[in-house]
């Protein structure tokens, strides 16, 4: 065998070795935690870049927050003027790596009643079950699903440039539902207010559904309405 072919193999499984171990130094590693609250509240904050998000009832009457996350990008949970505050901490250093995983925010609610709710991420999925009354809610996430069951008594505002907003089975004093791509759906929702749906490529579909009146814009796509009643409240 050549000298200079020798040389290659050599130089080639050195980059090889290199290269393993770089992607093992570099994968991001996730683990599993749980931050207790133990401060009332009456408004939520969440803010992230890449999770689910996920809302239940406690079944102790505490409030906890169960984070399933990268070890060098945790999130800090606390209560700052009456809001309960939940944000991810990074740094430009914590985007090199390997990602093999997908956090996610469980958070563990001791009562059903709130004033307010934002939640503010880049990629993941939020969904907000049938348990929970809040005056109003501010949804946000650029690459995602929203599945929104919860009752709202003035405003529910809920955006998505790529991605699919479903309400469902529940009321809303008013609704504001938007995607850039993706597929806006309203079943079983009585509004008091408007309803607006703003789509600009991709389609909205509302069933069985009551309120003041529709309000559509879009550029490329359609919208259903089957069984939608106009209603005026007094």
């Amino acid at each position: 065998m050549r000298k200079t072919t020798i040389v290659r193999l050599m130089i080639a499984a050195s980059l090889m070795l290199v290269g393993y171990i770089l992607a093992k130094l570099l994968r991001v590693k996730y683990e599993t935690n749980t931050y207790e609250v133990g401060t009332a509240f009456s408004d939520i904050s969440i803010s992230t870049d890449t999770a689910d998000i996920i809302f239940a009832l406690s079944d102790d009457g505490t409030c906890k927050v169960e984070c399933y996350e990268k070890e060098n990008a945790k999130h800090s949970v606390a209560v700052e003027n009456d809001v309960l505050i939940v944000r991810v901490n990074k740094s430009w250093y914590d985007y090199i790596g390997y990602n093999f995983g997908w956090s996610k925010i469980t958070v563990y609610l001791p009562k059903a009643k709130y004033n307010a709710l934002f939640i503010n991420e880049s990629t993941g999925n939020v969904e907000i079950p049938k348990d929970y009354l809040f005056e109003n809610v501010d949804i946000s996430l650029s690459t995602g699903d929203v599945n929104f069951f919860a009752s709202v008594s003035k405003l529910a505002k809920i955006k998505a440039t790529t991605g699919n907003i479903r309400v469902e089975n529940t009321s809303a004093g008013a609704l504001d539902l938007s995607v850039t791509t993706g597929k806006v759906t309203v079943s079983g929702v009585t509004c008091r207010d408007d309803i607006t749906v703003g789509v600009v490529t991709g389609s909205a579909y509302l069933t069985d559904s009551s309120c003041r009146s529709v309000i559509s814009s879009g550029i490329t796509g359609s919208i259903s309405l089957n069984n939608v009643i106009q209603e005026v409240c007094p």
